[in-house]
């Protein structure tokens, strides 16, 4: 098991139980960390904090089955049973549980792997993402305009906002 990042300074205390049983990885550059994503297993993200981080879509888009919380956000992104497993955070035995059935069970590790790959990989660049976000954009402009009427100064005269123009009817 390899854990990277600081360590929380709750867990400094109890640092010297778990000398040997863990590699620590204070911190690691993003080539570093793509080629950790490759090497591993599984993703583990046990978060009680965490929003959605960006640490899940990265191992999704690496192939790698992600364990993770309700609280860490992960149910944004992982099915449970599909691209890994959704955990109480608060429950170590459930996440070592879901670790050791990863570890072992190489054909469920490949198949929850294969669809965080098509989760994660596929349309999920920074340029989907714009033309996600433009195109709904657009939508929304194009649903407020077609929606929009508004009257001139001049009675009787009605201008309708639409795509592709503008009418007006007197």
């Amino acid at each position: 098991m390899i854990c990277v990042g600081q360590y929380k300074h709750d867990f400094r205390k109890e640092k010297s139980k778990w000398a040997g049983t863990f590699t620590h990885l204070p911190s690691l550059t993003q080539p570093q960390v793509a080629e950790l994503l490759r090497s591993s297993t599984a993703f583990v993200f046990p978060s009680q904090e965490e929003g959605i981080a960006r640490a899940q879509i990265e191992a999704l888009a690496c192939g790698l089955p992600v364990i993770g919380t309700h609280q860490g956000g992960a149910t944004t992104v992982v099915e449970h049973g599909v691209e890994g497993f959704i955990v109480s955070g608060r429950e170590p035995a459930a996440i070592a549980e879901a670790m050791v059935k990863l570890a072992q069970d190489r054909e469920l590790n490949s198949r929850m792997g294969d669809a965080a790959y098509e989760k994660g990989a596929e349309g999920n660049t920074w340029q989907d993402y714009g033309d996600r976000l433009l195109a709904e954009c657009g939508r929304r402009l194009e649903k407020r305009a077609v929606n929009r009427v508004t009257t001139n100064t001049y009675p009787g005269e009605l201008i309708y906002v639409k795509t592709g123009g503008v009418s007006t009817d007197t």
